[in-house]
């Protein structure tokens, strides 16, 4: 891999992210089999809410990102664009901190195996020798002449439902990027059940996580879905949550700028301190990602609840 061996590498050099989008600094270590990166949380981060705090959910693209130094020998050659990795799998991903404004992150990636196209890599996210994340990422690459086009765009964009519910949704001590995927709720509503809800997004092409993810193919991350997940989780529970575990998830679908995302939520145990969640999200009639998490209350939904 001699192509890295002058390091520390610029992470633009590396990954295909760019913008808003792209949370590392710079690729610090690279050999055979493992990498380290480095992060260092800006004020302006997009998941950094009112406290100065980085949303839990941030922390998986930063593992996912942690990744695209493990590429081929191709990687950061001069001149050449990087090839789009995917996050098409999580197990076992926990997290247990928050990092906050200021702060340096280091992250580790360790190549587990590789099929084909499909690289398996065992991550995880530090501040000094305190472990904040760590998980098992299954990562799909593809270089830019193998995209597939993004679908025709309809002219008319989804309109919200006069009964959408969202004035129920908590927005308080958010992030920028909370705030900007609760604008781009169409609808969020329970069921009579109690424990399961629903809700609609759609995303037009100058949203927050759409910039720099990717250049000239812009696609919803993956941490976007996960966090509809936990803003129409939030719509039963009523108060803010921080995601903390991710027992597995699959990401098999791309949801494009205009595309409405149909995110439905059911709590499967409940108790003071977490929730267990199974979600689904379909788009255009497909299953584009299924997960089981775990929340609890994030710092806000704490502060609330001690408010009752």
């Amino acid at each position: 891999m001699s192509h890295l061996t002058s390091l520390p590498k610029p992470a633009r050099q590396v990954l295909p992210h760019r913008d808003t989008m792209l949370f590392l600094d710079e690729v610090t270590e690279c050999r055979e089999g493992f990498a380290r990166s480095k992060a260092t949380v800006g004020p302006d981060h997009p998941f950094v809410d009112d406290r100065g705090e980085v949303e839990a959910v941030a922390l998986v693209e930063i593992l996912a990102q942690g990744t695209a130094a493990l590429r081929g020998p191709g990687a950061g050659k001069e001149g050449e664009s990087p090839g789009i990795g995917y996050l098409g799998g999580i197990k076992q991903l926990t997290i247990t901190g928050r990092p906050r404004s200021g702060q340096t992150l280091s992250v580790e990636s360790r190549r587990a195996c590789v099929l084909g196209p499909v690289a398996v890599v065992e991550s995880r996210v530090l501040v000094g020798d305190s472990c904040l994340a760590s998980g098992s990422l299954k990562i799909w690459r593809e270089s830019g002449e193998s995209l597939p086009p993004a679908p025709a765009r309809s002219r008319a964009f989804p309109t919200k439902s006069d009964h959408s519910g969202l004035e129920m949704v908590g927005t308080d001590c958010g992030s920028p990027i909370h705030h900007a995927v609760l604008g781009g709720a169409l609808w969020i509503e329970p069921t009579r059940l109690g424990n399961e809800a629903a809700g609609e997004f759609c995303f037009e092409e100058s949203f927050l996580g759409f910039r720099g993810h990717f250049p000239g193919y812009p696609i919803l991350p993956g941490i976007i879905m996960v966090k509809t997940a936990l803003i129409v989780c939030e719509r039963i529970v009523q108060h803010p949550l921080d995601l903390v575990e991710i027992e597995r998830a699959k990401f098999n679908g791309r949801v494009f700028p205009g595309q409405v995302v149909r995110t439905n939520v059911r709590l499967t145990a409940r108790d003071a301190q977490r929730c267990s969640v199974r979600t689904k999200l379909a788009c255009a009639g497909n299953v584009v990602a299924s997960l089981q998490m775990s929340t609890t209350a994030s710092p806000a939904g704490r502060a609330q609840g001690a408010g009752h």
